[in-house]
């Protein structure tokens, strides 16, 4: 409403940022969401803790991440970065788009060694 003197109340002006804000995080949501890159890191992430949850030590794995390489190039990210995984804290980090990524924990407490080649577009996995 607008008062005699012709300014805003200070309840419609609050609400007019909310409503600001509130539509530029469905954006945000939207653009991340239709890039395909969010789904892609929760699959990914969740996959690698199956197969590192149901290997036995001395076990080698090798993984394909074409479509996660093609996500993460799309949006600028360098392969290096996509995949992460902590031995300390059992977690995996999965990242193809610009944000914190999506990571999953694993229960195995076996170490696990890794490494990404970017030209086979491969997940290299140790368990030991």
């Amino acid at each position: 409403m607008i008062n005699k003197r012709g300014d805003l109340l200070p309840e419609e002006l609050i609400f007019i940022i909310l409503v600001i804000v509130f539509y530029a995080a469905m954006i945000i949501f939207s653009t991340r969401a239709g890039s395909g890159a969010t789904f892609v890191e929760q699959a990914y992430s969740k996959k690698i803790a199956l197969l590192i949850d149901q290997a036995k030590p001395g076990t080698n794995i090798e993984l394909e991440l074409e479509e996660l390489f093609a996500i993460a190039d799309k949006n600028k990210i360098n392969r290096q970065e996509t995949i992460s995984i902590d031995n300390e804290e059992n977690k995996i980090l999965v990242r193809a788009d610009t944000g914190e990524g999506y990571s999953f924990t694993y229960l195995s407490e076996n170490t696990v060694k890794w490494g990404v080649n970017t030209k086979t577009q491969k997940l290299v996995l140790e368990i030991t």
